[in-house]
């Protein structure tokens, strides 16, 4: 069931009838599984052409070395870099040209799905190092042109023929590839080049694109297409779409609180509050139902479950993060700051855990737990009175079977005094 990426480390592929496997809930064993090292990522859903041998997907010794490679994007402060200078400036021009363009009853409104979809595509462009992507015009254009790309990653969750999703999600990776990639790469490289002083070399940008010219990592070197996915994976999917709407649904969860509890309310443009909210939104809420696993040995967990050598699982974020096992009889419930057992993380395993943990964390949850991006724009957001839109309902996204718990459209609105103002 292996075969060869762009290196001598295998990567897994697709299985023919990928909901054939078992799927595992219990959250202890859901994060022993991430943790074990016999236990290793594969391809359960036809994508290679996205994801194959990008740093989800391959394991071992490649792995750590494109992880610290990788790991110098967000090193130090450089979560709170991409966020002061790219993100909350974004979310602020963004924000205030909703607040001075009201509707025709005196109103300003938005729709929080776009809204945030073209905040985070700018960070994704900033994290990647693309360029031209300094307006919010030139963001939503490049979150136009990525859109078939995300749909085809997330085609296997859809009913019906997924071929021709998938032939417009490569045609769009190709553009992709063609107008943003290419010509960023190829000015990091002439960058990279004349940095001939260690002065020079420290002043270099940081981000993805200069890693990859300075051929820090050698699966990377010469492999374009292998770049192109560690992109396109990372960054304009995982950084856009998953951001996104854990965002909207954070704001939703805080937008339920309100409205049961608004003698409390002054509490949701309190950062520590915030913070709580947030990782109780990302433990009720994860983006990716599954993720799926292959035993390279056999393994007994601590459970007693058995897994025998070659045998694929998945692993059931969803139920997993609301096992009452762990997270009590109240565990389906929005309870932001509930205790959790030592060694627990708020979030549950949204983010997955141990080596395969989602190295863009920081960025949303905040080196220090409450300077993430989500606290910070949704303090923004209730700093300027944010409510639901009393006229538009907000609109479910039903086509993507385990994935339904999305939105198409998520209408919102400001009161002119806004809160805590």
């Amino acid at each position: 069931m292996t075969t060869t990426g762009s290196s001598a480390c295998p990567y897994h592929n697709a299985v023919s009838d990928p909901t054939t496997i078992d799927a595992i809930a219990s959250f202890r064993d859901v994060e022993e599984i991430f943790r074990s090292q016999t236990m290793a990522p594969f391809l359960h859903d036809g994508t290679e052409e996205f994801r194959a041998g990008t740093v989800r997907q391959i394991d071992g010794p490649e792995h750590r070395a494109r992880r610290r490679v990788m790991g110098r994007l967000l090193r130090g402060q450089g979560d709170q870099r991409f966020r002061s200078e790219v993100l909350m400036p974004t979310i602020q021009r963004n924000l205030q040209r909703v607040l001075q363009t009201p509707s025709d009853d005196g109103v300003p409104r938005a729709d929080m799905v776009l809204f945030a979809r073209v905040a985070f595509f700018q960070l994704a462009a900033a994290l990647i190092g693309l360029d031209g992507v300094d307006t919010l015009d030139d963001a939503e254009a490049l979150r136009q042109a990525s859109d078939p790309i995300q749909e085809a990653m997330r085609s296997w969750y859809m009913e019906g023929d997924r071929r021709p999703v998938m032939a417009r999600g490569n045609e769009a990776r190709d553009e992709f590839r063609a107008r943003y990639f290419e010509p960023a790469l190829e000015r990091r490289i002439k960058l990279v080049n004349a940095a001939t002083t260690p002065e020079a070399e420290a002043a270099l940008p940081n981000d993805l694109l200069t890693l990859m010219a300075r051929d820090l990592d050698p699966a990377w070197t010469g492999d374009q297409g292998l770049q192109v996915r560690e992109a396109v994976t990372d960054f304009i999917n995982a950084g856009t779409f998953s951001s996104s709407f854990t965002l909207v649904h954070s704001l939703d969860e805080c937008l339920t609180w309100g409205e049961q509890q608004p003698d409390r309310a002054d509490l949701l443009v309190d950062e520590k509050f915030l913070a709580q909210a947030v990782a109780e939104a990302v433990r009720l809420h994860p983006i990716v139902p599954l993720f799926y696993r292959t035993a390279t040995e056999a393994v007994t967990l601590k459970s007693g479950r058995k897994l025998a050598a070659g045998e694929h699982v998945a692993l059931d974020i969803g139920a997993a993060n609301r096992d009452p096992d762990v997270f009590g009889p109240d565990a389906d419930a929005f309870i932001p700051g509930r205790p959790f057992p030592a060694g627990v993380s708020p979030y549950g395993v949204a983010f997955g855990a141990g080596r395969h943990m989602c190295y863009g964390m920081p960025v949303v949850i905040g080196s220090d737990g409450v300077n993430g991006s989500h606290v910070q724009v949704l303090k923004a957001l209730f700093s300027a009175g944010v409510r639901r839109d009393r006229d538009r309902p907000a609109l479910r996204n039903d086509r993507l079977g385990r994935m339904n718990g999305l939105w198409d459209e998520y209408p919102i609105e400001f009161t002119l005094s806004g809160r805590g103002a």
